[in-house]
């Protein structure tokens, strides 16, 4: 059976650009206006590219904006000859990671930086490779805005220094924001839908979706304030999440930007920074594969980022079946999964984007592989080893059954009714989708 795609229905999208500063914590209204005051830009606007061995990276002159993202390790659910596109601003979709002040008429996101000169290709035997903007005098204030993206790494560090050039003492509030339109990735499965949009966490309210309709309706219940938790942006298997130092308080918000347009983020207080004194503030940015054993060691509660669709309905029940009375839960998958689980992951996220296996899809199986739908056993995983490369369908077995698109309904039945029996059908979950165990 020929693998098919949900058709695509995309409402227009505004540039980026259009996205306006959030207000100051101290006056945040519901529909913050662009920053007062604000200067025109005064040098050339440049893309500048970085390349290291997970990304292709595109950075904006204007504000040191994160504008593209290529993930080089896996390939895109729609188009096979593509890297997958998790950032992007062009006509076709907006999805981008912004940063700024404010407080006064401080350097934003819209204010026309410098990028440093240095290189920017991360070269064999190097363990990362950073990228430096700097702000022009504005308001008094300074803003050099460091990206360092480290090799094997999804996490991105962004250290903000903010320097006081004028003669009084002042008061910022920084800001990390997540800009994305409000439609559906292109390639999302037609057999199941999952949740795309902004999510934010808190020690005190836990994991919390945000529908793009209830941002439209201001229906919006989040946290204010909180001492720890993160922003993000979740779709289907991939990510995007503002993380800072638990401790650093901090304001979440969501925002209608424009039309189709929307954001979430954080406001954190920089205190009062005295005339010719230096703040810095650092913060990183995950983008990347919704690979449970990396998010967690990230920050607390990454991993919940991940969905299950309409198997999260199943998964508990299913869980709690096959738990006997006196086995301790780590075995059955509940708690932390041990050494293998990385390799799982990654073989995991192959199937899951439908990597086509030696070139074939399920249409094209040699007869003499029997029938491509029968479910794997546990030594096929194994025999996939651990291999940097498995995102890109590199050292699988062949015939892996490849459930993106369109999976028949009664291989899920037989897949998680085996684990039952098993005792582990958070195994078998696994191997069906990525997401966590919860109702």
């Amino acid at each position: 059976m020929r693998l098919r795609l949900a058709p695509q229905v995309l409402a227009s999208v505004p540039s980026a650009s259009s996205a306006s500063v959030p207000a100051p914590a101290a006056v945040a209204a519901a529909g913050a206006s662009a920053v007062p005051g604000q200067a025109a830009p005064a040098a050339k606007r440049e893309r500048v590219e970085v390349k290291t061995d997970l990304y292709r990276l595109t950075f904006d002159t204007e504000g040191g904006s994160l504008v593209h993202a290529e993930l080089l390790q896996h390939i895109d659910m729609a188009d096979k000859t593509r890297n997958f596109l998790l950032l992007d601003e062009s006509a076709q979709r907006v999805y981008v990671a912004q940063t700024g002040l404010v407080g006064g008429t401080f350097p934003t996101h819209k204010t026309a930086m410098t990028v440093v000169p240095g290189p920017r290709e991360l070269k064999d035997g190097e363990d990362s490779i950073s990228i430096r903007f700097e702000s022009p005098e504005q308001g008094g204030v300074k803003l050099a805005k460091t990206w360092t993206i480290k090799r094997g790494a999804y996490d991105i560090a962004v250290k903000h220094e903010v320097v006081n050039t004028g003669s009084t003492a002042v008061s910022p509030q920084l800001y990390l924001q997540l800009v994305r339109d409000g439609n559906k990735p292109p390639g999302e499965s037609s057999f199941y839908s999952t949740f795309t949009g902004p999510a934010v966490y808190t020690d005190a309210k836990k994991y919390q979706k945000v529908e793009f309709k209830d941002i439209e309706n201001g229906k919006v219940d989040i946290p204010k304030d909180s001492p720890n938790g993160y922003v993000a942006m979740v779709q289907h298997y991939f990510a995007t999440a503002w993380l800072l130092a638990d401790g650093v308080q901090r304001e979440l918000f969501t925002r209608k930007v424009d039309t189709n347009l929307y954001s979430v983020g954080m406001l954190t207080p920089l205190g009062s920074i005295e005339p010719g004194a230096t703040k810095a503030i650092d913060a990183r940015l995950f983008a990347g594969p919704q690979v449970e054993t990396m998010m967690e060691k990230l920050s607390p509660g990454l991993e919940l980022v991940k969905d299950y669709g309409w198997l999260t309905i199943l998964s508990k029940p299913l869980v709690l079946a096959a738990r006997p009375a006196a086995q301790d839960p780590e075995q059955l998958g509940l708690g932390h999964r041990g050494a293998g689980a990385a390799a799982q992951d990654r073989v995991l996220l192959a199937q899951c984007q439908g990597l086509r296996q030696h070139g074939q899809d399920e249409g094209h199986q040699p007869q003499d592989h029997g029938d491509a739908r029968a479910p794997q056993g546990q030594a096929a995983a194994d025999a996939a080893g651990d291999d940097a490369h498995l995102p890109r369908g590199e050292g699988q077995p062949h015939g892996w059954l490849l459930p993106h698109h369109d999976p028949d309904p009664r291989v899920h039945c037989a897949v998680l009714g085996a684990a039952v029996q098993r005792r582990n059908a958070q195994r078998a979950l696994d191997r069906l989708d990525q997401g966590p165990v919860h109702a």
